[in-house]
């Protein structure tokens, strides 16, 4: 497959390809991926955001207000490489992805 193949998941929505998480903008990203960011209310330090999938399959990305434009970048493509099984660099060590 090359680099501008395009997967797509089981409900024929797109599916990243590792050169796309890393070179599209963020909100065209969000687009391709139909994944809909809001803001949380959650104020809890640690916390960068994360990925909800509703039962309708519904994509929704929460971040925390007030965070800096380059922190939400980087969070929500590592949170997208996540949740697409997308090979990813490792983090530093005070960062941490977790699944629930």
């Amino acid at each position: 497959m090359s680099l501008a193949t395009r997967a797509v998941d089981c409900a024929g929505r797109q599916r990243p390809t590792s050169s796309m998480l890393l070179d599209t903008p963020l909100p065209q990203l969000l687009a391709d991926l139909d994944v809909e960011l809001v803001e949380t209310r959650i104020s809890e330090p640690t916390l960068t955001g994360y990925l909800a999938i509703r039962r309708d399959g519904h994509r929704v990305l929460a971040m925390p207000l007030g965070r800096p434009s380059w922190e939400r970048d980087i969070a929500a493509r590592v949170i997208l490489a996540e949740a697409f099984d997308l090979p990813r660099p490792a983090l530093p060590a005070a960062l941490e992805v977790s699944r629930s």
